[in-house]
């Protein structure tokens, strides 16, 4: 009897891997693919998160804004205009007759307001950069608040003690009122300054920002090159190593 040579086939590794059935070539690939779209995402994410912190970007412009709501709320002390109007409300007290109550509040707000100014013109001068800015702001628009302080202290502040109403008019209307407003023309300048060098500020911040992507951007197409090249180069390796087996 003739034995048949059919032999039964040997069964395959249930749920064969599908990777297996692809070619090197397709998996280099599909790894290429991978970082590129990796690389997309990273860069997709940055420059929206660039977006948001950016000069004149949402989170910029709500600082911006909580900045401004204070400043339109609380006066500025290294500007002498609430030293001045606290100057004219103790002449109103004076020549109303007001009590002592009232004139000693005024008082004490007068020597807490020069405090809060000399301590902000230190400030100022030690964080300034040197340039126009910082001179006009320490030294230009200091030196009549200096003198406005001087002659309230030592001249407006004890006529006004003594209950002597025309010399302390005659004393704000002559030496405080020009002083206050020499001190108001350079704050003026010191607006028109800083107005300047934040727009030049806003400038540099746009441009480097804008470097900033063009360099990623690059970065991102280097990255993408050099994988397809390390790709190929091992496409072509893997190819000549199994023409040779």
């Amino acid at each position: 009897m003739k034995i048949s040579g059919d032999k039964s086939k040997k069964p395959g590794a249930p749920g064969a891997s599908k990777i297996s059935k692809i070619s090197i070539g397709q998996q280099l690939a599909l790894i290429i693919g991978v970082i590129v779209v990796g690389l997309v995402a990273v860069s997709v994410y940055s420059f929206r998160a660039q977006d948001r912190v950016k000069v004149n970007g949402p989170i910029y412009a709500e600082v911006v804004q909580g900045k401004d709501l204070v400043a339109d709320i609380l006066p500025p002390p290294a500007y002498i205009i609430e030293s001045y109007l606290n100057s004219l409300q103790m002449l109103l007290v004076l020549e109303s007759h007001g009590t002592d109550a009232e004139m000693r509040e005024l008082l004490a707000k007068s020597k807490a307001l020069r405090s809060e100014f000399t301590t902000r013109q230190a400030y100022w001068k030690t964080n300034l950069p040197e340039g126009d800015l910082k001179d006009t702001m320490v030294d230009t628009s200091y030196k009549p608040a200096l003198e406005f302080y001087r002659v309230r202290d030592q001249e407006f502040i004890p006529a006004v003690r003594a209950g002597n109403l025309e010399l302390a008019k005659k004393i704000e209307e002559t030496k405080l009122k020009p002083a206050y407003q020499d001190h108001r023309e350079a704050i003026e300048e010191v607006v028109a300054l800083t107005n300047q060098r934040n727009a030049q500020s806003e400038k540099n911040a746009a441009a480097v920002i804008g470097q900033t992507r063009t360099v990623q951007m690059i970065l991102v197409a280097l990255l993408a090159l050099v994988s397809a090249a390390g790709a190929f180069v091992l496409h072509r390796s893997f190819a000549r190593r199994l023409g040779a087996a």
